[in-house]
């Protein structure tokens, strides 16, 4: 089978991409292949919905009819095997498929660290629909949990997993929590907001010990942390391997130019397997929009790429938390920094048990640089349009 444009993945990115195609190319042959056997989902929430009540179908993005009357074909659980360039065909599990013009958008893979015991049952990460149902039925038969990687998805599946019951002890490699997005002191001010869960930062994980089932977590130079269920969430790797192998330019991702265009004739590629001026964040809104700068250009018109909305917006059981731009990070600037702490904050408090407000702003040659918000988030829309204002992103 031949189409006029063949997208590789099934993720927000790939359908961004197909929505752009077909409004452009009404009656192009359009079809997305993908491993999963799902149709496109909100992946982000996978972390935000109590387990109990978390149905795959009730996140899908578009019903399945609307992929009938877009004449958008689906070829779910499918596994792509390989990418010929020159012949303009894909190699799957389920044949051969020829391309007129092709989207990459394979998405990317969670790293699981090569410590002994991480192919123990109990032990999980979470990308998928079905990876959060494994995680599920792991915890019915569990008391205590442990989660490696204290990044956003780690806190939110923390939460998840103490909301079933569990004993929960969240366990960071990095000094502070979220390393990569906020400065210490405003990580550690969140670490004491946190009491549904045990925190241990500055922690090096030595194995997961256990007979069939995992039974702890062992660190370097501290106690044992009792687990049968254990979430390792230590970020994620670009799924680029068929694209290299097919001759494509890669780093830690796929290359792309401003246009989504890789350096293959007629493949464009972009979501959280791609990477614009060897950067990605990998996150949904990068991807939405990297998705349709793709099908657009695919479809023949002259769109660029000129970024998306990075800021952090996290909103859980016990506290809120809003951050973006520079959080004075950069050595070589130098910042000037405020402090607003109020413990009963007035106004629009998203924080369900005090409203309190913890707010640190950077300035950069008299701009607003960079925000750090826990708590009441009323202030956000406002300090988001003095970053835009004063020249960050």
């Amino acid at each position: 089978m031949n189409y006029d444009f063949l997208l590789l993945g099934t993720g927000i990115a790939a359908l961004s991409a197909a929505e752009a195609i077909r409004e452009i190319q009404p009656a192009a042959t359009v079809a997305l292949i993908g491993a999963e056997g799902e149709p496109p989902y909100v992946r982000p929430m996978l972390t935000k919905l109590p387990m109990a009540r978390y149905r795959a179908e009730r996140t899908y993005i578009h019903p399945l009819s609307w992929y009938k009357e877009q004449r958008i074909e689906l070829l779910l659980g499918t596994k792509l095997l390989a990418l010929h360039p020159a012949e303009k065909t894909v190699e799957t599990d389920r044949g051969t498929f020829g391309y007129g013009k092709c989207v990459y958008a394979l998405g990317a893979y969670n790293f699981i660290p090569p410590f002994p015991g991480r192919d123990l049952s109990g032990v999980h990460d979470l990308r998928t629909s079905r990876d959060l149902s494994a995680l599920r039925r792991s915890a019915l038969s569990a008391r205590h949990a442990a989660v490696i990687g204290g990044g956003v998805i780690g806190l939110e599946a923390a939460y998840l997993l103490a909301e079933q019951g569990l004993e929960v002890t969240v366990i960071e490699t990095a000094p502070f929590l979220m390393p990569r997005l906020l400065d210490e002191a405003s990580a550690r001010y969140l670490e004491s907001r946190m009491t549904r869960f045990r925190t241990i930062t500055a922690a090096k994980v030595l194995r997961i010990a256990g007979g069939d089932r995992a039974e702890a977590v062992e660190l370097e130079g501290r106690e044992p942390v009792a687990a049968e269920v254990v979430l390792v969430s230590c970020g994620v790797r670009a799924n680029s391997a068929i694209a290299q192998a097919a001759g494509a330019a890669v780093e830690r991702a796929v290359v792309v130019d401003a246009h989504m265009a890789t350096t293959l004739p007629d493949v464009y590629a972009c979501g959280d397997c791609a990477q614009f001026q060897g950067f990605n964040s990998a996150l949904w809104s990068q991807a939405r929009a990297e998705g349709r700068v793709a099908g657009c250009n695919a479809a023949g018109q002259d769109a660029l790429y000129s970024g998306a909305d990075t800021a952090l917006l996290l909103t859980c059981p016990e506290f809120s938390l809003y951050a973006e731009g520079d959080l004075g990070k950069d050595p070589n600037k130098h910042y000037t920094e405020t402090l607003t702490i109020q413990e009963s904050a007035p106004g629009f408090a998203v924080n369900p048990r005090t409203g309190a407000l913890y707010e640190r702003d950077f300035y950069t040659d008299g701009a607003l640089a960079g925000v750090f918000l826990l708590g009441d988030l009323g202030g956000m829309q406002q300090r988001r349009q003095e970053l835009r204002g004063g020249g960050w992103g």
